[in-house]
């Protein structure tokens, strides 16, 4: 009776545009999630998002659930669950682009999520990557494997212009544990809540590739920013 009772008091509402929920709605309302825009999906190394990478780092295919735009009820959903605390979104995210992967043929054998500094961490409380991958990760039955661990030295993304700017401020900033399971005859598929230059998940994928050069990786990601 008690999550009744809260919801009478703090109805959940649509984390998009901020109506309160009805019975069976979860994080989204209907309409929401009718009019979110889609990504035409496909799974393969030549839509928007693998384009991103086009002659800078080999990958085997990508995909992404929204296009990202300012002001748009898919940049409150990011901002749901990067600046205010939801992760049980991010969760759900996951799983509505886990279903989506589920209709097209995969042969990915594990998540990896861009990590974040300990410093984000403990601010954040959680990594929203790591939260998507685990969405993902249920729906698709996969293991979610954090290798990788990103250094506190890198500033935010955010506050950094261009490509090779960004591209510096990351560069040097991944590092693997000493002791890590092989993955070198297995596909990966990275997992970011949003792509821009790309220029974190590259970095990732050739800090990667310096220790398993014949590692096969995809990318995924909730939203495209273009």
């Amino acid at each position: 009776m008690l999550p009744h009772f809260l919801d009478l008091i703090y109805p959940p509402i649509c984390c998009a545009c901020g109506k309160t929920l009805i019975k069976n709605e979860k994080h989204l309302c209907t309409y929401c999630y009718l009019i979110l825009p889609i990504e035409n999906f496909n799974l393969s190394n030549d839509n928007d998002i693998a384009k991103v990478f086009w002659g800078r780092t080999k990958i085997t295919s990508a995909a992404t659930l929204f296009h990202f735009k300012k002001e748009s009820k898919v940049q409150r959903l990011v901002h749901e669950i990067k600046y205010h605390g939801n992760d049980q979104l991010a969760i759900y995210l996951g799983e509505l682009f886990g279903k989506r992967l589920t209709q097209v043929s995969t042969t990915i054998d594990g998540i990896i999520p861009v990590p974040i500094s300990h410093k984000k961490l403990k601010q954040r409380g959680y990594n929203q990557a790591e939260r998507i991958a685990k969405g993902l990760a249920q729906i698709m039955d996969l293991p979610v494997l954090e290798d990788l661990i990103k250094c506190n030295s890198a500033k935010s993304q955010t506050t950094q212009e261009g490509m090779f700017n960004r591209w510096l401020n990351v560069i040097n900033s991944f590092e693997l544990p000493e002791v890590i399971d092989d993955v070198s005859n297995r596909h990966l598929m990275i997992v970011d809540d949003v792509v821009t230059t790309g220029s974190t998940i590259e970095a990732c994928i050739l800090r990667l590739r310096q220790i398993f050069p014949n590692l096969k990786i995809s990318v995924g990601s909730i939203a495209l920013a273009m």
